[in-house]
């Protein structure tokens, strides 16, 4: 009787090992997909900050790129604006001296009353 208590109780305690070992090994295996479950949680995470990063940083990119164009343009559009400027007062400069035929607004003629007296001394000539 003694020998059956005794293999009892060792089944028990065999049990129990098997029982303990049982539940380390569902502990290791849970703890394994809980560090799985958190490492890929914290890679989804990282891959979405760093994608929100990209974007903005491409956000901002677009926004340089935007006001480069920008200047240059503007500073295109000064330089042709300055060119048709120059090239419009050298224009008039050059009908003001070699056009003889210019007349500046608001003022008389003075050439015609210089033609009407050289005809009357043309004409005194003949005479």
């Amino acid at each position: 009787m003694l020998d059956e208590i005794k293999h009892f109780f060792t089944d028990i305690k065999n049990d129990f090992k098997a029982s303990v070992n049982q539940l380390k090994n569902i502990k290791n295996e849970t703890q394994m997909r809980l560090n799985e479950e958190i490492s890929s949680s914290i890679d989804n995470l990282l891959e979405t900050v760093k994608n929100e990063a990209l974007a903005n940083e491409d956000i901002q990119l677009v926004i340089k790129l935007i006001i480069v164009a920008i200047i240059i343009h503007l500073i295109f559009s000064t330089i042709v604006l300055i060119y048709i400027a120059v090239s419009c007062y050298v224009m008039i400069y050059k009908q003001k001296v070699f056009n003889k035929d210019y007349i500046p607004p608001n003022q008389s003629k003075p050439y015609l009353k210089d033609m009407e007296i050289s005809d009357q001394f043309l004409r005194k000539d003949k005479e």
